[in-house]
């Protein structure tokens, strides 16, 4: 069995002592990698100190760097999620460690037949269909360089080559969906439906790529300059998948939000009125007349100005002597201590055209709801609005001589 050739440099191969695994780091020394073998030990079944021992000892006889994780999922939540998250993490302080060309790891084919099925039955949106041979992960690239041969293949080549090797029995149930797949499907299935399935793979995949090559030219141009007017052009499904890339881009997993959900938020794209969206715990999806902002949540703040005096904020600054018109008040001694704080939904000021909410006047102005959130109020010892920057000072605090501006961070 021959591996396809990488380029010179240190790969981390993950090892579990099964027969794929050491299948594929049989082959990779006889392939001259220069290989530095990660084994994760979660010790959650008998046979785990066993497969522990098979891939040390192979290494010690090859020579070959072993390293040893043996990570405790502390709170509970699915173990395969976590597992693979912590294999990962492993792998990454290795990669870093030996500043690595990638990591090698050793899925076949019976596995990407698995998974094709898998999201088939899930009706999955998915960014390949199956296993990719390359991907990138975590800013790692990972290679997949048995996917062309089959389990039984593997497990002749590890009998017939004399290489150790661990049988898992948590890969006898059918407590996990992928075993009840492995079992009443993969492992019984014909040659014949072997080849049509790798061949509708290999067909959605190319159809995939030409239609993520339209939603990458549509995502570039939203990116660039969001246009309320492009976007209304695509149609329902566009719009749901361009928003899916859109939002991955800002670093948001959308692909296991529903169909109904993207419909729901491209609703919100392309609504009249300003519309929120709180994506995750600290992710926000803003539209306000006719742009589109992802950001992260945006905290309340609050400071205490004692005084007359000038400081300077993430959020905005403070002058005695510089600043605009729409800038300044005039404060007395009785004023202080100030507030400049966020604003809250309460918010009024008596300006000279009556007392208006300050939300309203956001409004009337066109202030995007992104910019609202941190906009700075400054509120006086008794309680009052006296200024909104760029918005105007309460009636009673303004003179064409004002002592105090607050210039709001752009």
């Amino acid at each position: 069995m021959n591996l396809r050739q990488l380029k010179t440099g240190t790969y981390i191969i993950g090892v579990s002592g099964g027969a794929d695994s050491m299948a594929l780091l049989s082959m990779c020394l006889d392939a001259k990698y220069d290989l530095v073998v990660a084994h994760v030990n979660y010790h959650r079944r008998e046979s785990a100190d066993r497969d522990e021992n098979i891939v040390k000892n192979y290494c010690l006889t090859k020579k070959i760097p072993f390293h040893l994780f043996e990570p405790v999922q502390e709170s509970k939540g699915n173990f395969q999620d976590w597992a693979r998250k912590v294999r990962f993490s492993c792998f990454k302080e290795l990669y870093q460690s030996y500043q690595a060309e990638g990591v090698l790891l050793a899925h076949h084919q019976d596995d990407l037949l698995e998974t094709y099925l898998i999201q088939l039955e899930r009706n999955a949106k998915v960014d390949y269909y199956g296993i990719a041979e390359e991907t990138t992960i975590d800013e790692m690239k990972v290679y997949r360089l048995l996917l062309t041969y089959t389990k039984q293949e593997l497990l002749e080549y590890v009998e017939n080559n004399n290489v150790t090797y661990g049988l898992d029995e948590s890969n006898l149930s059918d407590a996990y969906l992928r075993n009840r797949i492995r079992h009443q499907q993969i492992d019984n299935m014909p040659l014949s439906r072997r080849r049509e399935l790798l061949a509708e793979i290999y067909e959605r995949n190319l159809n995939h790529a030409n239609y993520q090559h339209q939603l990458d030219d549509i995502v570039t141009s939203l990116m660039t300059n969001w246009s309320k007017q492009e976007f209304m052009k695509l149609n329902e499904e566009l719009q749901k998948d361009a928003l899916r890339l859109y939002l991955k881009k800002h670093d948001v997993y959308a692909n296991s939000y529903s169909d109904s959900y993207m419909a729901h938020l491209a609703k919100c794209c392309l609504s009249p009125k300003c519309c929120r969206e709180q994506l995750n715990e600290d992710t926000i999806l803003d539209q306000c007349y006719g742009k589109v902002k992802i950001h992260l949540r945006n905290k309340p703040y609050q400071y205490e100005i004692i005084g007359k005096t000038e400081i300077e904020t993430p959020f905005f600054r403070v002058s005695t002597n510089k600043g605009t018109s729409v800038e300044a008040v005039y404060v007395e001694t009785s004023d202080f201590p100030l507030t400049i704080r966020s604003p809250m939904p309460n918010d009024k000021i008596v300006l000279r055209f009556g007392t208006k909410k300050v939300s309203r006047w956001f409004i009337d102005r066109k202030i995007p709801l992104w910019e609202r959130d941190l906009w700075p109020i400054v509120v006086n010892a008794r309680g009052e609005v006296i200024l909104v920057p760029k918005i105007g000072c309460n009636v009673e605090h303004y003179n064409v001589k004002p002592n105090l501006f607050v210039i709001k961070c752009s």
